[in-house]
C-alpha cells in the first residue's frame, strides 16, 4: 500500500507509529471520533491501545495528547491496498463491511 495515501489524520498517524497501525485503525475505529488521551492515561484496555497494541498508543497519545481524532473509514485506499496483494472483491467487502458494489465502486473510481 506504499503508493496509496491513507487520507487524513491517518496520514500523520502512519509517520509515528506505522502502516498497519493505521490501517487496523481506520478497519477498528474508522468513521468515528476518538479521544487521545494523555500518556499517563493510555491503558492495554484503552479502545487505541487494543487496536493498535500500548507502545503505539503511548506514542501516538505523546504527539496527540488531549486531541479528539475523526479517524477516516479510507475505504478508498484500504480497498485498493487489499485488492493490489490479491484479495478478492468477497474478502474486501467482509472485512471493511461493505457490499460488494461498494468495493467495485471503491476500486474502479480510481
Amino acid at each position: 500500500m506504499s503508493g496509496i495515501p491513507l487520507p487524513g489524520v491517518l496520514a500523520e498517524i502512519e509517520q509515528i507509529v506505522g502502516r498497519d497501525a493505521a490501517i487496523r485503525l481506520a478497519i477498528r475505529l474508522g468513521g468515528r471520533e476518538i479521544h487521545v488521551p494523555g500518556p499517563e492515561k493510555i491503558t492495554k484496555h484503552h479502545s487505541i491501545a487494543v487496536v493498535i497494541g500500548i507502545r503505539n498508543a503511548a506514542m501516538l497519545s505523546q504527539r496527540f495528547r488531549g486531541a479528539s481524532l475523526y479517524v477516516p473509514h479510507a475505504r478508498k485506499a484500504l480497498c485498493l491496498h487489499y485488492h493490489s496483494i490479491g484479495w478478492s472483491v468477497r474478502a474486501i467487502s467482509e472485512l471493511l463491511q461493505i457490499s460488494p458494489n461498494g468495493v467495485r465502486k471503491n476500486l474502479y473510481r480510481a
